[in-house]
């Protein structure tokens, strides 16, 4: 896998999406907590992690997509366990309808979260039944 990254295809990936949404850089990132010069000094070197991370979601887009690792703009992402499924737009469906209570509350508090909640919760669950599995 080639980990070089082009600073310049970053650069012109976020002010491509920053563009396609209507939205001007110097008011964007001062809003999401960056300076307005960010993106003049990604010109010289790789912008920082939480730098990208912060643009990608503001941008409702993936690093991934920002850093050329992906064409696909958009964060599709599915998430099925057992009979439920759920992607990234809070959009579940329980496709058994003899679900018990405590289960339809869970899944309503889960469509409430984002998508980067929903993945560290199914984070804590999967390592907790790995340490359940591991004993």
């Amino acid at each position: 896998m080639d980990n070089e990254y082009n600073v310049s295809d970053i650069k012109s990936r976020i002010l491509f999406e920053i563009e396609k949404r209507g939205l001007k850089a110097y008011k964007m990132l001062p809003e999401i907590g960056l300076s307005k010069n960010t993106l003049d000094n990604s010109n010289k070197s790789m912008p920082k992690a939480d730098t990208l991370a912060k643009i990608a979601d503001a941008l409702d887009t993936s690093t991934d997509y920002l850093l050329g690792r992906t064409d696909q703009p958009d964060m599709q992402a599915t998430i099925t366990v057992g009979n439920i499924t759920g992607d990234n737009n809070a959009n579940l469906s329980i496709n058994n309808t003899d679900c018990d209570q405590f289960m339809k509350e869970f899944y309503r508090i889960i469509s409430q979260m984002d998508f980067r909640q929903r993945t560290e919760l199914m984070l804590m669950i999967y390592n907790y039944i790995d340490n359940k599995k591991s004993r």
